[in-house]
């Protein structure tokens, strides 16, 4: 499934089936991270911060960190466009709880990212799909 296609009838639900669907077979593989796992707040920055919410759940080196969009019709976008890639302009979401180096799992779209800093560009998370749910294993060690 290309999950742009979700977008081609964006009113009949498949969009919202599809994040159900993939979030409940993450939480499947992997039922202690979400009955047990701490949850915390992700901070957002950037022009479109307001537009953007974000959360983590952690349980020992298994993590989940959520990012959706919102608002989209005070984006000021033309109608009919997808707040997709560039309109996000500046906005970064926090990651510097996760090593350099860490690959995480967009779940949504299958797309997998490096952290290289201590932010993760939203306009690359919303590339294909305006929200991102990406599973990540950290070291042992590594602090949360």
């Amino acid at each position: 499934l290309r999950v742009r296609s979700l977008f081609e009838s964006p009113y009949d639900g498949r969009a919202k089936l599809w994040v159900v669907a993939r979030s409940l077979a993450l939480r499947r593989q992997h039922p202690g991270l979400f009955a047990v796992g701490k949850y915390q707040g992700v901070a957002v920055k950037g022009a479109r911060e307001n537009h953007v919410v974000a959360f983590r759940r952690v349980r020992e080196e298994d993590g989940v960190l959520v990012v959706a969009g919102r608002l989209f019709a005070s984006l000021g976008l033309p109608a009919g466009a997808l707040p997709l890639g560039e309109p996000w302009g500046d906005t970064k979401v926090d990651a510097s709880f996760l090593p350099s180096g860490t690959r995480v799992e967009n779940v949504l779209t299958g797309e997998t990212l490096v952290v290289d800093g201590d932010a993760l560009d939203v306009g690359a998370l919303f590339r294909e799909f305006p929200g991102a749910l990406l599973h990540f294993i950290t070291p042992p060690s590594a602090e949360r």
